[in-house]
């Protein structure tokens, strides 16, 4: 017990500072979450090594037993010596000829990190608190978004359709534009804009036609980095609200890579607290432990460069949240949910109008069993979004599908799906599982092979298809899930430890646990060769 304590705080203070390590010829930067030679080149890394490396960087010349690095890197879950000897041995063939030199074992007691170590200057704690600023300087609100200056074309004399049809166009368009929360819409040419972005909007008629021509344009250079047209009768008023939707999706999408690649090719002193944000937001996705690591240091980074910036609080939340629902070490990540509804009352109680901030709160506090004021801020957020908002209306569609309303989830992702069909896959797992609890398994099973289909790693998606297998008597695709939890989450099996469902309903859990139990007999009887079909199970 007092060797886990004493990791446990150990990686506490190890969190605290963001402030890259230097050690024979090495730097770890823990913001970015990457190893570099004294080249500065990368030396990857997997989490686990990555994460000892830096536990030990942190107190150099010191005997680390064996019992306090399983504690520290697998805190109460069983494993063997052979995991830390395998992360030992990474280290060691990472560093090469200069493994000797770094590291030291001393028999049957532990390992010493033996390396001179020294630290870059540390950044700035991460504020107690939020200042009381309602209103944010001019300056910063502009750095918070990305400009977009909406340019509509002149129209050609004699088109009298088009001039008509024009102006519609337009509104609706900056109509939908100004609901997205990384862009600042401009109406009307600004000619003294020296940054951001503009889209000119071009429309023409013919007898039967109307036809819009759209490009975007990068003020700084004057390059047209994307295009797009659409058609609709000429009769009609503007074009349907559904296509209107969908282009000002792709304008934001386009704009918010370009911005990315921008942020990523810049020096890292000259990045703005946005940019960080957009880093940060780009490693999220991946998926990674490491990577998350690198995010949340990104999104804390940005708070600390701009305390009243609403975004960065809500993201470094998810990926405390992360943490939670992938089952890792919530002392090497910072903390767990209970940190994450701090971040997030934060991002809310700064921006209450932000269908992000209101997302992540809830979500937040679906995993710490406030249930009911999660479902609150779920609805709150979903009624602020937009239908094609994929990540806000996936995370609320799982708050409420977990709180025993899988038909509002049905609904709102329904709408997604109907405006974009093929919007990010894990939406489909969101769906898959709302649909499930409300008792239609079979179409569960369709949503959900979409989704494994695009990504057959992702754990979410294999929980719940084991239940569905299993309700629909599909005896293969069961064990295949089953054996793919087993894969990717060793450690997340019935039968030992609780085990966190994100459900709220007795009866939900009840249902979960026994259709992991009936798969995991399914997948034994499997592998002795007594493969039997079971019958349908349905709740």
């Amino acid at each position: 017990m007092r060797e886990h304590l004493w990791a446990m705080t150990r990686v506490m203070q190890t969190e605290a500072s963001d402030a890259a390590y230097l050690f024979a010829s090495y730097r770890l930067d823990p913001l970015r979450g990457m190893l570099f030679d004294a080249t500065g080149g990368e030396v990857r890394l997997r989490p686990k090594p990555f994460a000892l490396l830096r536990y030990m960087l942190d107190d150099p010349g010191r005997l680390f037993g064996r019992d306090e690095l399983l504690a520290a890197l697998w805190p109460g879950v069983v494993v063997t010596d052979d995991s830390l000897t395998q992360c030992i041995s990474d280290l060691r063939r990472a560093f090469g000829d200069r493994a000797a030199e770094i590291l030291r074992t001393v028999p049957r007691r532990g390992y010493i990190l033996t390396a001179t170590v020294t630290r870059e200057a540390s950044p700035e704690a991460l504020p107690a608190a939020v200042p009381p600023v309602d209103h944010p300087s001019p300056a910063l609100g502009l750095q918070r978004r990305d400009t977009l200056i909406v340019v509509p074309a002149a129209t050609l004399p004699g088109d009298a359709a088009a001039a008509r049809l024009r102006p519609a166009f337009a509104a609706d368009l900056i109509a939908e534009l100004v609901r997205f929360e990384d862009l600042r819409v401009v109406a009307g040419p600004d000619t003294a804009a020296s940054h951001g972005y503009a889209v000119f909007l071009d429309v023409h008629a013919a007898e039967e036609a109307a036809r819009a021509v759209m490009r975007l344009e990068d003020i700084a250079t004057g390059t047209t980095f994307w295009a797009d047209r659409i058609t609709w009768p000429v009769h009609d008023h503007a074009p349907p609200l559904a296509a209107i939707a969908a282009l000002a999706g792709a304008i934001d999408l386009q704009i918010g890579r370009k911005s990315l690649r921008r942020a990523q090719q810049k020096a890292p002193e000259r990045l703005t607290a946005r940019e960080h944000m957009l880093l940060g937001r780009d490693l999220h996705q991946h998926g990674t432990e490491q990577d998350t690591i690198a995010a949340r240091a990104m999104f804390l980074r940005a708070t600390r460069m701009d305390p009243t910036f609403a975004a960065p609080y809500a993201w470094a939340a998810f990926t405390l949240m992360r943490v939670t629902t992938f089952d890792w070490n919530a002392a090497l990540h910072g903390g767990g949910a209970e940190a994450a509804v701090e971040l997030a009352r934060q991002a809310a109680r700064l921006d209450p109008e932000s269908p992000l901030c209101q997302s992540a709160l809830a979500f937040a506090l679906s995993l710490t069993g406030h249930w009911d004021e999660a479902v609150d801020f779920a609805r709150l957020a979903l009624q602020l979004s937009r239908v094609a908002d994929y990540g806000t209306r996936s995370a609320c569609g799982e708050v409420l599908t977990a709180a025993g309303h899988p038909e509002e989830t049905i609904a709102a992702l329904g709408e997604t799906l109907a405006l974009d069909p093929h919007c990010p896959p894990r939406t489909r797992a969101v769906l898959g599982r709302a649909l499930l609890l409300a008792g239609q398994p079979e179409e569960a099973m369709r949503e959900l092979r979409r989704c494994a289909a695009h990504l057959p790693d992702y754990a979410p998606c294999a929980r719940t298809m084991v239940v569905a297998a299993i309700e629909t008597g599909m005896v293969e695709e069961a064990r295949s899930a089953i054996q793919l939890v087993r894969r990717l989450r060793p450690q997340w099996l019935p039968g030992g430890d609780p085990i966190f469902w994100f459900l709220r309903r007795p009866g939900d859990i009840a249902r979960f646990e026994k259709a992991f139990a009936v798969a995991m007999r399914l997948d034994a009887a499997g592998a002795s060769g007594g493969l039997a079909r079971p019958s349908t199970m349905r709740s």
